[in-house]
């Protein structure tokens, strides 16, 4: 089990919270931190008509993005990203498994906190359900 997550929660997730996008380390306290963008990984599939599996998202996005942090050369740009991006990634949101209703009210939550603190958030789902609580406190 996993003591060190976003809110403190205990996560028993085999698929959350291993490294961070373009390999930021896991910034658990985003609120407080100097980051204008916080990205937010959202493990969830409970909504996917037919076959599930996009839980695994926001890990599959984040070990891309790996790919990103070495290969600057070969991009139009002249400089690297982490370091002129003010960026945290915050893990995934630990939910009840299974309770979509416990997953809505987190995210919503979390994401209210993020924009009272004057951040931007960037969401990995996870399924298209995992937009409706992050666009509902967004108004």
């Amino acid at each position: 089990m996993k003591n060190c997550t976003l809110g403190n929660e205990t996560d028993n997730s085999l698929i959350s919270n291993a490294f961070g996008f373009l390999r930021f380390p896991l910034n658990f306290q985003p609120y407080s931190s100097d980051a204008d963008w916080v990205i937010t990984g959202v493990p969830f599939d409970m909504a996917t008509s037919g076959r599930a599996g996009t839980r695994h998202g926001p890990g599959a996005i984040r070990q891309i993005s790996t790919n990103l942090a070495w290969e600057g050369h070969r991009w139009p740009w002249h400089f690297d990203m982490r370091e002129r991006l003010k960026v945290v990634d915050c893990g995934d949101l630990v939910f009840n498994f299974g309770d979509a209703q416990d997953m809505s009210d987190k995210l919503q939550a979390h994401t209210e906190k993020l924009l009272a603190a004057g951040k931007r958030c960037l969401t990995f789902g996870g399924d298209h359900f995992v937009t409706l609580p992050s666009i509902t406190c967004s108004r």
